[in-house]
């Protein structure tokens, strides 16, 4: 697959990505009437980060974006909030992905990404492994989570006992402390 080829793919989840994004914020902060324009267009590959940045609030209107697994203190909202629609448009991918695979590699792994404005809100989940037959894998892709990077992998039972891991139950629940 060419980077093109992978790169039109997660176009087919960015308008996906926006609703859920966009149903986060307070109603009607992100006008539908203004943004279904651009978001029909990038659904289909063709709307572009930078035209939204005009559409959207200027910064000094946005509420705090929380709760928030990686935070940067000086980043503008509005490209927090474009790069939760690129990581929730990625995590469709992955889910997709990941029930493909499903038959051979049944269990998932969550990893924390850390690293510097890294907040331990899904630390608590590090190197837990769950079924992806379970309601989990849905649970955490719709999270509201701002500035998450963390990932999943997929995994088969003889993965899981080379790397000294057990399926958990049930899902830790999120503890900020940050």
């Amino acid at each position: 697959m060419s980077f093109g080829q992978k790169f039109a793919l997660e176009r087919t989840y960015m308008r996906q990505a926006f609703d859920l994004v966009r149903s986060w914020l307070p109603e009607s902060f992100v006008d539908e009437a203004v943004f279904a324009p651009w978001a029909d267009r990038l659904g289909q590959g063709e709307g572009r980060f930078p035209e939204a940045l005009a559409l959207l609030p200027s910064p000094e209107r946005w509420p705090i974006l929380e709760p928030a697994c990686t935070v940067h203190f000086d980043s503008d909202p509005r490209d927090i909030f474009l790069g939760a629609i690129t990581r929730k448009a990625y995590a469709f991918r992955q889910l997709e992905k990941l029930r493909d695979t499903a038959e051979h590699l049944p269990m998932f792994r969550v990893g924390w990404i850390g690293g510097s404005g890294s907040t331990t809100y899904h630390a608590c989940r590090h190197d837990i492994v769950l079924p992806i037959a379970g309601p989990y894998l849905d649970q955490l892709l719709i999270e509201k989570v701002w500035a998450c990077n963390c990932s999943t992998m997929a995994m088969s039972n003889p993965m899981l006992a080379a790397r000294g891991l057990k399926v958990a139950k049930p899902l830790p629940q999120t503890v900020p402390t940050s």
